[in-house]
């Protein structure tokens, strides 16, 4: 029976078994001397068949009812965001914002039973029972992001959406992990839920509370194939761990590079052998002087625990980040109580950076909400730098949205990427087609 089930990992081999089966069973029964239909031979043959055939179908029963023309296949409510080009439209109705009154306020399911923020979009006409909001596609994706190249400077929950927007650059698809297991978060509640393997990259501790972060680094970089410059000692020293990320995929639309730098306490780390400080590849001529052979880059979680330069957020905003040739910069300090650069001087530094890099879109990047945490004021940041609000969308999301008290899972980043590219490119509107690409 081992053997059955190890060969039926394809459709070839499933329905080989049973034609195997079949050829065995008659051969016996019809080869001469031909026996009776009725004979100890020929029943023992068709006995073989018969549990042959039980067994290949108990094991890849999932395979054989998709197979069946009544069959209903779970389709993912995301997997139609690839069915209109570069946009789609989710369809809101009055009862979706009115009942749902387990989903935080402004937000909102749609008719496929995707949960989504819709903030402050004009909710209704007077007298409609529904209501529209565009929202890019993966071709979206690629066009707004094409030739342009994010960086992102913050803690981890700047991290995890990285890892959900570079992963669904590579995949095309939005992972769906245990947030989307409840009943009410799923379009077909009956459907028996199974997150996306790949969910280990926006969770930590998903399917094994206990690997170290240097597998970790290992496994999400070479899931993503970005750099990863990452070490994390044990037991944890915030003065030595350091994680900077490098990402780059080739679009239809151009290059899209994504870069996140993880800063806690206004603390951004520079190891020689990666960017900004040698070149992005290592065929690549960026106008740095420093040849230092691309092979020599350490392994994910084996990098060393001393970079060669310290930087205040301020200071890499102003010294190392142009050398990345940034388009677009979204930036914080780290954690929110800490002893570095405050909102005012953050900001502040923000725009001296915006002046001094014309060409570059700078934005200070909110935290997001912590679960039962009556904070729910964005600060107010100096010199009227711009602002990525992540905190108000996720005011009040539900516990088992999260991963722990800190750190949001795919519904929340989802949403929060999809804000981000609405930064960067200009949002979205029901009644602007043109403004992604969809005629």
């Amino acid at each position: 029976m081992a053997a059955i089930h190890a060969r039926g990992g394809d459709s070839f081999s499933r329905f080989q078994w049973l034609k195997m089966a079949w050829i065995a069973s008659t051969t016996t029964c019809l080869s001469p001397p031909i026996p009776s239909p009725f004979s100890r031979t020929c029943l023992r043959t068709q006995l073989i068949f018969v549990i042959v055939t039980v067994a290949i179908v108990l094991f890849n029963y999932d395979f054989f009812k998709s197979q069946l023309p009544f069959a209903t296949k779970r389709e993912s409510p995301l997997s139609k965001q690839h069915s209109t080009g570069a946009c789609f439209t989710a369809r809101f109705s009055v009862e979706s914002i009115s009942q749902t009154r387990d989903l935080p306020y402004k937000w909102a399911k749609d008719s496929n039973g995707t949960m989504r923020y819709v903030g402050d979009a004009q909710m209704f006409d007077r007298g409609a029972d529904s209501f529209e909001k565009r929202y890019r596609t993966y071709t979206g994706y690629q066009q707004c992001l094409g030739n342009k190249h994010i960086v992102l400077i913050g803690d981890s929950r700047v991290r995890y959406q990285y890892m959900g927007l570079a992963n669904y650059l590579t995949t095309g698809e939005w992972l769906q992990c245990r947030d989307y297991e409840n009943g009410t978060n799923t379009t077909n509640a009956t459907t028996l839920f199974s997150s996306s393997s790949n969910c280990f990259l926006i969770d930590h501790e998903y399917g094994n509370s206990t690997v170290s972060w240097k597998k970790w680094y290992a496994r999400s970089s070479e899931s993503l194939q970005d750099q990863c410059d990452c070490s994390r000692p044990t037991p944890f020293r915030v003065n030595t761990t350091f994680e900077n990320r490098f990402f780059e995929v080739a679009t239809q639309s151009g290059p899209i590079r994504l870069t996140y730098l993880q800063t806690f306490l206004d603390s951004v780390k520079f190891h020689p052998d990666f960017p900004p400080l040698t070149p992005w590849t290592s065929d690549m001529d960026e106008g740095i002087t420093d040849t230092r052979a691309f092979s020599s880059r350490c392994q994910p979680g084996l990098c060393s625990d001393a970079p060669v330069l310290t930087l205040s957020t301020r200071e890499a905003l102003l010294e190392m980040i142009p050398k990345l040739h940034p388009t677009h910069v979204f930036a914080n300090t780290g954690w929110k109580h800490n002893e570095g650069e405050t909102p005012q001087q953050l900001g502040c530094a923000l725009q001296r950076f915006s002046i001094e890099n014309p060409s570059v879109q700078a934005y200070v990047i909110s935290h997001t909400w912590v679960q039962g945490s009556m904070d729910i004021a964005v600060p107010t940041h100096g010199c009227n730098a711009k602002v990525f609000d992540r905190l108000t969308p996720t005011i009040g999301v539900p516990q088992s949205w999260y991963w722990d008290n800190l750190h949001s899972l795919l519904i929340v980043n989802q949403e929060l990427n999809h804000l981000l590219l609405d930064m960067v490119c200009g949002p979205m509107s029901a009644d602007n087609a043109s403004a992604c690409g969809d005629d």
